[in-house]
């Protein structure tokens, strides 16, 4: 499964950013449990763009036991 999520924003300042916040480390680590990647970067024209990868559910049609803490 692949997501692109893209925006026209000012882009992401990584330089500045907030030693205490876990957001964008938390989409890495979550994405990573799942056997995934997440791949953020700034747009040369403004804004920004995230890829999101990860497997199918196998066979079993069942994924492995991890959580998310995703509602909808």
């Amino acid at each position: 499964l692949c997501v692109i999520v893209e925006d026209n924003g000012c882009g992401i300042d990584r330089v500045a950013r907030k030693p205490d916040s876990l957001g964008l480390l938390g989409m890495h680590e979550r994405a990573s449990a799942l056997g995934g990647k997440v791949d953020i970067e700034n747009r040369t024209e403004g804004g920004t763009v995230l890829r999101l990868s990860l497997p199918l559910a196998q066979a079993s049609g069942k994924p492995d036991n991890v959580e998310l803490g995703v509602s909808a």
